[in-house]
Parts: C-alpha cells; sequence; structure tokens
C-alpha cells in the first residue's frame, strides 16, 4: 500500500463530509467534529489529550507548529485547539491560516468554555448559567 496525502486541496474543500444542525457556528461545529471521526471525539479540543489530567501536550517548537498549522489537514480544527491551549494569539493563527478572526473569535469561545467547564468537579458542580452556555456550545456533558 502506498503513502495516502492527507493535504487538504482545492479538489477536496468542495466536497462536505458532515453536517450538523445547531442553533449557532459553536454548537454546529461541535457536533460536526463528532460525527467525522471515529476516534470518539468531545469536540473542539487537542489531540492526544489525557484525558485522566484534560491536559494537552505542550508545543515544543512554535515556528515549526505554525508552519505545520498553514496547510488545511484533517487535524487542523484540533491544531487550532492546541494553539489555544499554547496561548498563541488568535491574529497569530488568522495570519498563519489565513482563517478570518470572526471564526477563530467563535472557536476561541468554545476554548474558553471548554476551560471554564474544566475548572469544576463535574457536571453537578457547573452553575446554571455555565451549564446552559456549554449546552449551547454543544458540549456533551454525559
Amino acid at each position: 500500500m502506498g503513502y495516502v496525502d492527507k493535504t487538504i486541496n482545492t479538489g477536496m474543500k468542495s466536497i462536505g463530509e458532515v453536517m450538523a444542525i445547531g442553533r449557532n457556528f459553536q454548537e454546529t461545529f461541535q457536533k460536526a467534529l463528532r460525527m467525522v471521526s471515529a476516534n470518539k471525539i468531545d469536540g473542539f479540543e487537542p489531540l492526544h489529550t489525557d484525558k485522566k489530567t484534560k491536559n494537552s501536550t505542550i508545543i515544543d517548537n512554535k515556528a515549526e507548529f505554525l508552519n505545520n498549522l498553514q496547510h488545511a489537514s484533517p487535524t487542523r480544527p484540533f491544531n487550532i485547539a492546541k494553539a489555544f491551549e499554547n496561548n498563541i494569539t488568535i491574529m497569530e493563527i488568522s495570519k498563519t491560516t489565513n482563517i478570518d478572526v470572526f471564526f477563530l473569535l467563535l472557536l476561541h469561545s468554545i476554548h474558553n468554555t471548554s476551560k471554564q467547564i474544566k475548572s469544576y468537579n463535574g457536571i453537578s458542580d457547573l452553575p446554571k448559567n455555565v451549564f446552559r452556555k456549554a449546552k449551547q456550545y454543544g458540549f456533551r456533558l454525559f
């Protein structure tokens, strides 16, 4: 078997592989990520996350990471989440990826809500407003 190039090119960009319905971008995006993967992805979070500690892997070489983020791939959304985890700014990500700041702000709102949820001991400890926001943003809390 030969090598399969997973880089998304112009021919692949026009093919809709997933459809998700939600009330806002955040909810729809998280549903789409969960639907597209057989790896039990929980939504917009870095891949290779240690589920016990909820820590993502640290970026060792920022320049190399940003260079890899420049190219569209199946793991790009998760790498954007990883960039947020490592405090790479929205402007740096936008400049590198050419993704509009508007969409990165929406993705960052998912990231911030995730951090907020993780700051509590469990679902029973979530205040009503945090629980409501989590459900509105498409988090699977159970």
